[in-house]
């Protein structure tokens, strides 16, 4: 039970928790569609735990609807991520031909920034302590500081506040929630159609336009309604004025 640890509750923690224990309780009488309702209950309070949302995504699988089970697998990856979940996504994927679970290299990066992302942006800014300590003693001890260190510590700087605050808008996912989800060269109705991508099918999302996500497909910029796409965020990630800005 120490998973309950990793639920979002407030102060008052008791109706959450005995939410969890009665989908818990469905679940292992194999009441699967009363379960899941139980825990979609608590998803949608924004309280999960791991084995909650892998319950959820067998249920769906079990039930046929692959495209819902990648979604929570999707939630499950950037909330908890683990190399296995980017396989087991891959060949659901396969089974049904949807795409955009290719697990190549590409998405083997994904995963470990993910996985470290923290230590990434720790070390990177203990990096940049350490390179001016360097600048400083060189003052401090032979009066003197080298011509290329005041632009090269500007520029990591740069580099390490950037990462730190924006880092995340490049690696962003979005999964088609319905059945079929026109992609357009232009955020407009009025633009051309590029493509339509069945329910499921999980793309890069790089801004929005309006009532429009800025997305990638088949290597190219294209367009897609915000209504027929979800984004896959961790808990703690939320949007914001400005989030797409780069």
């Amino acid at each position: 039970m120490i998973f309950l640890f990793s639920l979002s509750f407030g102060l008052h923690a008791e109706r959450p928790v005995q939410l969890l224990l009665q989908g818990d309780s469905l679940y292992q009488k194999k009441k699967y569609s009363e379960s899941f309702a139980v825990y979609k209950e608590l998803y949608d309070q924004g309280n999960y735990t791991a084995q909650m949302l892998l319950k959820m995504a067998y249920v769906k699988e079990g039930l046929g609807e692959v495209a819902d089970a990648l979604y929570y697998l999707n939630i499950y990856y950037v909330n908890f991520p683990q190399r296995n979940i980017l396989k087991k996504m891959d060949s659901l994927a396969k089974l049904k031909g949807i795409e955009g679970y290719n697990y190549d290299d590409v998405n083997y990066f994904l995963f470990l920034y993910y996985r470290y992302k923290s230590e990434i942006m720790i070390g990177m800014v203990g990096i940049l302590f350490v390179f001016f300590l360097a600048i400083v003693s060189n003052r401090v001890l032979f009066k003197r500081i080298p011509i290329t260190s005041p632009y090269l510590f500007l520029v990591l700087a740069a580099f390490v506040y950037l990462f730190v605050n924006y880092s995340s808008n490049f690696f962003y996912k979005g999964i088609i929630m319905n059945p079929k989800a026109i992609v357009m060269n232009a955020p407009s109705a009025g633009g051309q159609v590029v493509t339509v991508l069945p329910k499921g099918t999980r793309v890069h999302v790089w801004g929005d336009d309006d009532v429009w996500y800025k997305i990638t497909w088949d290597g190219q910029k294209a367009f897609v309604r915000k209504s027929n796409l979800q984004l896959a965020l961790a808990r703690d990630e939320k949007l914001k004025d400005g989030f797409f800005g780069l």
